[in-house]
């Protein structure tokens, strides 16, 4: 009988393991998310020659219940001052990540798809590159509670501003709306209101980030198109 031995490291603080040699891949669960980690996981046994079973009903039933307990506790502590409390923290990490992002983006040395990062107060910023920009907007309606809180992320492209005053408005290109919210493992993130897609900060600052690039790329080529007559 042949046996396969094989070992998946998972970082649950998203730093790299010391004793973990840099070339050998390895889980960043802010990064990917407890689902992402047992895809890999599942894949790798796969590979080996083993088998994933599906759940029984037994298995079924026994998570349906943990989800229930999960959502009453979550709702409970949107509902506490802890709640509130981790929420302003969430909104402060996210916009030092989205500072970050924008800092590194600049990097490239390419001056249309530099981004400047500008927070105009503890609950609004807008990180913006050569004719396109996205916005960040938090929102509360009561001090002890998370309800009816929320993000708002608009991207939108054009306009013309004089004097920090839009005189021509620019055109939204899409505007997302996010709840705070646990995952299945608790952690802390942003689940659009829309859909299940549920965000760490971490995953939200990059996602909006590489939109904001992918915009300035299609902005980039279509100028260079019609610039060479190729539209």
């Amino acid at each position: 009988m042949k046996v396969s031995n094989f070992v998946i490291v998972v970082s649950l603080d998203g730093k790299h393991p010391i004793w973990y040699p840099d070339i050998w891949i390895w889980g960043d669960l802010n990064r990917y998310g407890i689902d992402g980690a047992a895809s890999v996981i599942e894949a790798r046994v796969r590979e080996v020659g083993g088998q994933v079973k599906s759940d029984s009903i037994t298995d079924y039933a026994s998570r349906v219940s943990l989800d229930v307990s999960l959502a009453d506790d979550c709702r409970r502590w949107k509902n506490s001052a802890k709640g509130v409390s981790d929420a302003l923290a969430a909104v402060e990490a996210l916009f030092e990540l989205l500072k970050a992002n924008a800092d590194q983006a600049s990097q490239s040395g390419i001056p249309r798809l530099g981004l400047g990062f500008r927070r105009r107060s503890n609950d609004f910023a807008e990180i913006s590159g050569d004719g396109a920009r996205f916005s960040v907007s938090w929102s509360r309606t009561y001090q002890s509670s998370l309800e009816r809180s929320g993000l708002t992320i608009v991207l939108s492209e054009g306009g013309k501003l004089i004097n920090n005053r839009w005189v021509v408005e620019p055109k939204q290109i899409e505007r997302v709306e996010y709840g705070l919210d646990w995952d299945r493992s608790r952690r802390i993130g942003w689940r659009e209101h829309s859909g299940k897609s549920f965000h760490t900060s971490l995953q939200l600052a990059e996602f909006w980030v590489r939109c904001l690039l992918d915009c300035l790329k299609d902005r980039a080529l279509h100028s260079a198109s019609s610039r060479y007559g190729l539209s």
